[in-house]
């Protein structure tokens, strides 16, 4: 078991990766508390925020399969693509879904008889919410925007060029 562990621990890549998420969700915690005002512990494994922790993640399994195996390995081949999608995702599907969500909960607290419920007339606005619906508020920030996604990947690049290769 220590021995796996050890192993673990002396992996370049998992540990680029490793350290470049943490680095970008610490700096995600600071960086919302001093724009909020306050710390939020919820902050540390959400998604979404400046920086991006997805794009930190991956990005620094790109650079360390590069400087470990070269651009021309199959490793660097899987990264990449990983890289590409996840990124993809996080400005792309996951930002637009966090628009609507914002969308969504306005209609929701503004005109709250829009979403007036089929089995016991009553409405979803305050003081009136059955049982399933009062607990409902959409996550509004489970995207990146651009330079979000930018601060993650020179996070993950950084990390991986300066970390020592076990």
């Amino acid at each position: 078991m220590i021995f796996s562990i050890t192993r673990i621990i002396y992996n370049s890549l998992f540990m680029a990766a490793a350290i470049s998420w943490l680095i970008a969700q610490v700096m995600k915690v600071v960086t919302a508390s001093i724009r909020n005002g306050g710390f939020s512990r919820q902050l540390l494994t959400s998604s979404g925020g400046f920086p991006s922790s997805h794009s930190a993640t991956v990005s620094a399994l790109v650079a360390m399969s590069f400087r470990l195996y070269g651009g021309d390995s199959e490793i660097f081949a899987v990264t990449f693509f990983l890289a590409m999608i996840v990124m993809y995702d996080a400005v792309g599907v996951r930002a637009e879904t966090g628009r609507q969500s914002e969308i969504l909960n306005g209609l929701m607290k503004n005109h709250p008889e829009l979403f007036e419920s089929q089995e016991t007339g009553k409405t979803t606005g305050e003081g009136k919410h059955s049982h399933v619906e009062k607990t409902i508020t959409l996550n509004e920030k489970t995207g990146h925007t651009l330079p979000e996604l930018i601060a993650g990947i020179a996070i993950g690049v950084l990390v991986s060029a300066f970390l020592p290769v076990f």
